[in-house]
């Protein structure tokens, strides 16, 4: 896999930490703008993560009926849309709704991309082109809140949407010009109807289940740090919005290091070897 798709993927696969991560330094801010406290300012946040649970349930199935290119054109158009919402909200509600329906076309190049590198590559190559998309992808959360900082400071919450806007829609045209079909023409493309049948026999699966659930509640407690930490760093602690982006970052930058350990381990041992270690 050239390094052209691995950036495009890359890109992709941020728009995730990218629509989470970059308006954490706002949350303050759009309590005030809003009238509101943080507790309500976190449903957009809850909102963003129920749109991308319900949306990687749709994509997988539908990427694989109608190819990869046609659903990944469509929701980074989606969410290109909905980041327009997101900045001129008039009320609370309003974004509420807006990032929900972010979420759902945000997560088509999280879910999409992996299909592209499992196109593409066997088991342990996949997972050494994950460990190199984190590279790309873990640079999103530790510039976007220091970014996003900046933004709230000079020009107001709303630029981090309309900043996010940009982006998405330069993902779009580098989608549309650089990244072909890469569904083999072989495959058989598989009818929407099988989509529950096929959703069953993974949950009746042991193995799929231990990964799923290692990953799920690694991820939940991840969520949970996201979610709080911008009112217990800026409020409580009074930490500058411009400045919670280097501990916020702190995170991200262990993801980018271990990820390139794993990379290289995964020569010597195999996926299941590690994981294993690593849980404990």
């Amino acid at each position: 896999m050239n390094f052209r798709t691995i950036l495009i993927l890359g890109a992709l696969s941020a728009f995730g930490p990218l629509a989470i991560d970059f308006y954490l330094p706002a949350f303050p801010a759009m309590a005030q703008a809003f009238g509101t406290d943080e507790n309500h300012v976190q449903m957009t946040l809850a909102a963003y993560f129920l749109g991308l649970s319900i949306g990687q349930l749709l994509y997988g199935p539908v990427a694989d009926r109608f190819g990869r290119r046609v659903p990944l054109l469509a929701g980074v158009g989606l969410f290109t849309l909905a980041s327009v919402a997101c900045a001129y909200a008039p009320n609370l509600e309003w974004l509420i709704g807006a990032r929900f329906i972010q979420a759902l076309g945000g997560c088509a190049g999280m879910v999409i991309s992996r299909a592209v590198v499992s196109d593409k590559c066997d088991a342990v190559g996949s997972a050494k082109v994950f460990s190199q998309l984190m590279l790309v992808m873990g640079l999103a959360p530790i510039l976007a809140p220091l970014l996003g900082g900046l933004l709230v400071n000079t020009t107001g919450w709303q630029s981090i949407f309309l900043a996010l806007t940009g982006f998405s829609a330069l993902a779009g045209l580098a989608v549309a010009m650089g990244l072909p079909e890469s569904m083999p023409a072989h495959m058989p493309r598989q009818p929407l109807s099988g989509a529950l049948r096929q959703y069953g026999r993974l949950l009746a699966d042991p193995i799929f289940l231990g990964h799923a659930l290692t990953g799920g509640i690694a991820i939940a407690g991840m969520f949970a740090y996201i979610a709080g930490s911008p009112f217990i760093f800026i409020k409580l602690y009074g930490v500058a919005a411009e400045h919670f982006g280097w501990l916020f970052g702190i995170n991200a930058a262990g993801f980018i290091l271990v990820a390139q350990v794993n990379a290289r381990l995964l020569a010597k041992r195999g996926p299941t070897f590690l994981l294993a270690r690593a849980v404990w």
